[in-house]
């Protein structure tokens, strides 16, 4: 094997290795050329440089147009930890001159800088996105691996929720407003907890706005796959976008969930520091934590009416697939007492749909749920033949025959319920008195295909009097 020529060889490797150093060095060249010379942000801001020229009509505008500088401005905020370099490339924001301007030299909408300063606040604290990039795609940071891009202009109002009173913010945000509104109105609080009121079906809302993108299921979303328009479309059909939800569909409009959106994006569980609390929020979580009890109607359609509707009438639930019980209709409120409608609220139905309502678990005081009993109960006094002292004393054998023929097929053999309530449930147990028990079997449920199994009643299974007691007295072993 004929050895090498190491002269020639040693001398390409010097060749080469001059080429590698001296490639390195006119990419050292471009780089330093790029970042000195040529960088976005040095021909944005030279750019405004010569429109501050063209506006020096006065002593002040010259002297602003020569003091201005070509190069990163950054505010740090380290209270809010916050460094945004959005100045660099927004120079203009404060100068009512460029209001004619084009972005990104025009300045800010609104008088929001008069109370809300740069320098004291930063700009991402609003309008998320990556403070410190000087590149505007990496600013927007819509395609990189950032957790906050940033917001969409249609959804900039969320931000004003975030600090302010939700219900104090019509005038500068009239999104994030009816947002609000619409949360309250269709008592999305039935199901969802925001500061620890609220149901137990949903999850609780607190920090939903700070919820990463890999948190979101995108795979039936047909619009731009950002966290904004997956609540919009989840809003506008629940079970398209999550398989299985039982969120209720309401039918919303595109401007409806655009105004939730916006509120749903406030949530997002800021602690600020307390100089940065503006006063119409302190006093919105006073009246929260040391609020009246609103009326008993109003507190039915925040808390109750998203799953009972008008409560007049069972219906059927197509989402739960089950009936929904009548709360407010005169044949049930005529048998059922203060204290048992009480209790079943405060407590739920465990292992059901129906949350617990009571001050630890859904977050209502007492006053607020006798208020709710009160509105249920409304003008329809207990049934003068209802004696509340009765006491079953049947044979739970038959009764359990019986319950196996009438009644399972609806409640569970073992009573654990189907698409009728659970007898077995320990709140039902635990309130239901055996009159109630007799009454209801006696009378049937209105508005469900239960009907009255009274011998006087028009039903194809009408019982006698002791078979009703029997049954009544087996329910009551029901565990």
């Amino acid at each position: 094997m004929e050895k090498p020529d190491m002269e020639v060889l040693d001398r390409r490797i010097k060749w080469a290795l001059l080429m590698v150093s001296l490639l390195t060095l006119v990419f050292l060249a471009a780089a330093a050329v790029q970042e000195n010379l040529i960088a976005e942000w040095r021909i944005v801001r030279g750019r405004y440089a010569r429109i501050l020229r063209e506006k020096a009509t006065d002593d002040a505008g010259r002297e602003i147009a020569r003091q201005f500088e070509n190069r990163i401005m950054q505010n740090v905020i380290p209270a809010l930890n916050i460094t945004d370099r959005c100045i660099t490339c927004h120079p203009g924001i404060d100068d009512p001159r460029m209001a004619d301007q084009e972005q990104p030299y025009r300045t800010h909408p609104g008088d929001y800088l008069e109370k809300h300063p740069p320098e004291q606040y930063g700009c991402t604290i609003c309008h998320q996105g990556q403070g410190r990039a000087t590149v505007f795609a990496d600013a927007k940071a819509a395609d990189v691996h950032w957790d906050y891009p940033l917001l969409p202009k249609e959804f900039a109002q969320s931000s004003c929720a975030m600090c302010h009173a939700p219900d104090a913010i019509k005038e500068y945000a009239p999104l994030a407003a009816r947002g609000y509104e619409l949360f309250v109105e269709k008592g999305c609080y039935g199901c969802h907890k925001v500061a620890g009121v609220g149901g137990a079906m949903g999850l609780p809302l607190d920090t939903v706005g700070v919820k990463k993108k890999a948190a979101f299921p995108f795979a039936y979303i047909e619009g731009d796959h950002t966290i904004a328009n997956w609540h919009i479309e989840h809003l506008m059909d629940p079970q398209k976008i999550v398989a299985g939800s039982t969120m209720k569909n309401y039918n919303f409009t595109y401007d409806e969930a655009l105004a939730l959106t916006n509120y749903i994006l406030s949530l997002r569980g800021l602690d600020l520091p307390m100089n940065y609390i503006p006063k119409d929020r302190i006093e919105y979580e006073y009246h929260k934590a040391f609020r009246k009890a609103l009326p008993g109607e109003e507190l039915y359609k925040r808390y109750c009416y998203a799953c009972h509707q008008d409560g007049l009438s069972s219906h059927y639930d197509p989402i739960l697939k089950r009936y929904i019980p009548t709360v407010r209709n005169p044949a049930f409120t005529a048998i059922a007492t203060d204290d048992f409608l009480k209790r079943n609220i405060e407590k739920g139905r465990p292992g059901r749909d129906m949350p617990a309502w009571e001050e630890q678990a859904g977050g209502l005081r007492e006053d607020e749920i006798l208020n709710i009993v009160a509105y249920l109960r409304g003008d329809t006094p207990l049934s003068p033949d209802y004696d509340e002292r009765y006491r079953a004393s049947g044979n739970p054998e038959r009764g359990a025959f019986l319950y196996e023929r009438n009644c399972a097929g609806c409640h569970g053999e073992t009573g654990h319920g189907i698409q009728a309530p659970a007898l077995a449930n320990r709140v039902f147990q635990e309130s239901a008195t055996d009159a109630y028990i007799k009454a209801t079997i006696e009378r049937g449920r209105h508005g469900t295909t239960m009907t009255g199994f009274a011998q006087d009643s028009p039903s194809f299974a009408a019982l006698t009097s002791a078979e009703i007691e029997d049954l009544v007295t087996f329910v009551k072993t029901l565990q």
